[in-house]
């Protein structure tokens, strides 16, 4: 027959048959259901102008740099700690950190450019933003188009991460001296404290990443 299969389908619901009605339902959204789900990922999809951006030169840096840093807020404990099994302080995994933070800072303020124009310049240097501390961001316009390219890039994995990071793990236990369970304290908590900043930008006028935030940080934030 050349009847649409969907039509038969539809034909079937009418009958007063509840195993009829139940197969039939559920061939309706085996089908229409797949289309569900691929315009669920393309609403997930962001399009970029093109591979080069600014701050990071490109997406392949952007999430290299976001893999990185996933790494280092799941392994703070080995970097952030002095002990005989981890060895000395690693300042340079927690200078990293801090790096790919204001770097992620700076490209939520960074205006989008168009393809073959130069990238602009900030108004507000990020060396200054650093000195000043996240005041001197708060009245700075966050681009949206960057705000939903870091939430396709899976940003909120890494700010997950530091915000299970446990800044007093050199307390509990440890036989290092009491300089450097402060050492190991506040290098845990400067990590921790700019990913948060991040997340401050990351969701600010943003309703999509408020929620995406709400929904996968909640139990981070209750814990």
């Amino acid at each position: 027959t050349s009847t649409d299969v969907n039509i038969i389908l539809l034909d079937c619901l009418m009958y007063e048959d509840d195993a009829l009605f139940a197969k039939a339902l559920s061939a309706l959204d085996r089908d229409f259901g797949q289309r569900r789900k691929l315009l669920a990922v393309t609403d997930a999809v962001t399009m970029v102008h093109q591979a080069t951006l600014p701050v990071f030169d490109d997406v392949a840096t952007l999430q290299s740099e976001l893999s990185y840093l996933i790494f280092l807020m799941r392994s703070t404990e080995v970097w952030g700690v002095k002990s005989v099994i981890s060895g000395e302080f690693d300042y340079a995994k927690r200078d990293q950190a801090l790096t790919t933070c204001r770097n992620l800072i700076e490209f939520l303020h960074t205006d989008s450019f168009e393809p073959g124009q130069p990238v602009p310049s900030l108004s507000l240097s990020l060396d200054a933003a650093v000195k000043l501390g996240i005041g001197a961001w708060s009245n700075e316009v966050v681009n949206s188009e960057h705000q939903s390219l870091l939430r396709a890039a899976n940003v909120i994995v890494a700010l997950s991460a530091s915000l299970s990071t446990n800044y007093n793990i050199s307390l509990m236990g440890s036989k290092c001296t009491n300089e450097e369970k402060v050492e190991s304290r506040s290098m845990l908590i400067q990590a921790q404290a700019k990913c948060i900043e991040v997340l401050v930008f990351f969701v600010k006028g943003n309703i999509t990443n408020s929620n995406l935030v709400f929904e996968s940080l909640l139990p981070e934030l209750r814990a």
